[in-house]
């Protein structure tokens, strides 16, 4: 389908087909070959000059590279998300955005920075006015601020080590 989309010359059913190929590869397990697909996805959807599905493109390999553990790569795909989406004001690709940043810094040990993204979230989906999205991310908020406080008085100790290790704590 991506061939014909480009023989065709048609670069927004072209970047479609890429998306689709690297959703069902992931469904299949060969992470490597997914995030090929969605990096072809992101350069097709530049040529398309669509922010917004520029932006998506970028979450899509954002979140490949995030499985993957490229977490410094996962950061860089997800503030450019993050830029094209507020180029666009498009809020829930700011709030996914956001959620996935904190996410990625929260897997690498960076709670600041993880509550930093986290608070973000909320306030876009408080923005946003959904129900579900505002309970969510008021759920992550809450587990982040919560570890962040566990690592403070925990001198470095998040909570999960402190309730099934510290047998003290848990007296």
């Amino acid at each position: 389908a991506a061939m014909v989309s480009r023989s065709c010359r048609d670069a927004v059913s072209e970047a479609k087909s890429y998306s689709a190929l690297g959703s069902v590869t992931v469904l299949l397990g060969d992470m490597q070959k997914a995030l090929e697909y969605q990096k072809r996805f992101l350069v097709v959807s530049r040529e398309t000059k669509s922010a917004d599905q520029e932006s998506q493109a970028s979450l899509e390999v954002a979140r490949i590279q995030q499985q993957l553990g490229q977490h410094e790569e996962a950061v860089s795909s997800l503030n450019e998300a993050l830029a094209l989406a507020q180029e666009t004001n498009n809020l829930r690709a700011i709030c996914e955005a956001c959620r996935q940043l904190g996410e990625t810094y929260k897997s690498i040990g960076d709670s600041k920075q993880a509550v930093n993204y986290f608070k973000k979230t909320f306030k876009v989906a408080r923005d946003i006015g959904d129900p579900s999205l505002i309970e969510a991310s008021r759920a992550m908020l809450g587990f982040s601020l919560g570890e962040l406080h566990f690592m403070a008085a925990g001198g470095g100790r998040g909570f999960l080590d402190i309730v099934t290790n510290d047998i003290q704590a848990q007296l």
